[in-house]
């Protein structure tokens, strides 16, 4: 199959890797994909917005890429004319791609303030992934258009069937195997981690009350060896630096890193934290770090979210997103034995394979 794939977020993003790029990397040996990136953000200077208003096509690791030009977000009247102009030149080349490409299948993330929606009445299906909540009304919107909706929780499933769309649970998806054998010892010595019992945020998702800094403080009273390590980049970072201002000695703050790196340090951690707000968005999410802190064998604090509550993971410390509930249950989590969760339903091996028979179907029409 030729796919044209629009992530939720472009590779290039921060250091992140898009839940698409783990599927990409899975069906590209055996499919021609077509992949569009972005720049985000946009760099505030001429250049930068020389950068990403360009359009250049490229191929990597058996990917072709497309950059998508787009105009910076910004709020009035300027921002809702950049918004219009980011969704005209992103459904055109949709289109454009379509048909110079041969495409039988579109994916698009469901993320219309990137650029906009998909563009109505295409010559080939379009599957909508569904990876972040939606409002009903953008919901409706995304689904009247699509042949099929790819859903990363069971709670984003259950809305979804209501508007009548096929729907398919295709959840995050990790290899567990890179996680359950990697060695943590080299992430402790590179950030003087050696002796402490690490409590870790790895990749900035949670709450902008930053709650979970404080239960690091609260923690290291009853556990004077306890430091927080923090991951990542992102729209958190300059509160973060500034809420640990004074208490610089409790945290290890670590930019951006591969992928590569990151099965060290979460085999590095003692504990693992998602402090996440009780919140919609937050209830409907499967966050993959919790399924990556899993598959290392560590415990992780969180708030009793829906999704998460349904997982049914004895690794899962529930504690209510405040300060010192969250200490609280990091102390519990320190002293008592951790089982490992079955990961089976979310490898990505299988996962893939069942994406793959899910867009044969849509793609020969089958529903």
């Amino acid at each position: 199959m030729k796919i044209l794939w629009v992530p939720h977020t472009s590779r290039d993003s921060l250091g992140t890797k898009p839940r698409a790029l783990y599927f990409i990397e899975r069906l590209a040996p055996r499919h021609t994909i077509h992949e569009f990136c972005w720049d985000a953000p946009v760099r505030r200077s001429v250049a930068g917005l020389a950068s990403a208003l360009s359009f250049w096509r490229g191929a990597a690791d058996g990917v072709v890429r497309y950059h998508l030009p787009r105009l910076p977000t910004m709020p009035g009247t300027l921002g809702r004319t950049a918004v219009a102009v980011n969704q005209a030149i992103f459904r055109r080349l949709v289109r454009r791609v379509v048909r110079e490409g041969g495409i039988d299948v579109v994916i698009c993330s469901c993320n219309w303030y990137v650029h906009g929606f998909p563009p109505p009445g295409l010559p080939v299906p379009l599957v909508l992934d569904y990876f972040d909540l939606l409002s009903e009304a953008h919901e409706t919107r995304y689904f009247r258009d699509g042949q099929a909706v790819l859903c990363a929780s069971s709670v984003m499933y259950e809305r979804a069937r209501r508007h009548g769309v096929p729907c398919h649970h295709l959840p995050n998806g990790i290899d567990s195997h890179l996680f359950a054998r990697a060695d943590g010892a080299p992430a402790r010595r590179r950030y003087g981690l050696e002796g402490f019992r690490v409590v870790s945020l790895i990749g900035l998702t949670g709450s902008p009350r930053l709650y979970f800094l404080d239960a690091i403080e609260l923690g290291s009273r009853r556990f004077p060896d306890l430091k927080g390590l923090i991951v990542g980049q992102g729209a958190m970072l300059p509160a973060i630096r500034a809420a640990i201002r004074g208490r610089e000695h409790l945290f290890r703050l670590v930019g951006p890193q591969p992928y590569s790196a990151m099965p060290e340090l979460f085999a590095c951690t003692d504990v693992g934290l998602y402090p996440a707000d009780q919140a919609p968005h937050f209830d409907a999410a499967l966050p993959i770090k919790v399924l990556e802190y899993s598959a290392a064998r560590k415990p992780v604090v969180a708030p009793p979210l829906e999704e998460l509550r349904r997982l049914h993971f004895p690794n899962l410390r529930f504690a209510a997103p405040t300060a010192e509930a969250f200490a609280e249950a990091i102390g519990r989590a320190l002293e008592e034995p951790v089982d490992r969760p079955d990961l089976s339903a979310f490898e990505l091996a299988g996962l893939a394979s069942r994406l793959e028979s899910i867009l044969a179907d849509v793609a020969g029409g089958r529903r």
